[in-house]
């Protein structure tokens, strides 16, 4: 992305980028909004998420 542009995402969207390979650093804002109640969906938490495992589980 171009400095300035923004991405937004479907909430259950698993998404990543590939490595880092310039000479620049990688920058980025991150911002995850939701209401109370909402809970993790990872397979150590008995429910398979296939990937999850590389995301913070939400306590």
């Amino acid at each position: 992305m171009r400095a300035g542009e923004a991405s937004f995402h479907h909430p259950v969207l698993m998404h990543g980028s590939y490595e880092n390979r310039s000479e620049r650093s990688r920058r980025a804002t991150l911002i995850n909004v939701f209401p109370d109640g909402v809970v993790s969906n990872r397979e150590d938490d008995g429910i398979n998420a296939p990937g999850a495992d590389n995301y913070p589980r939400v306590p």
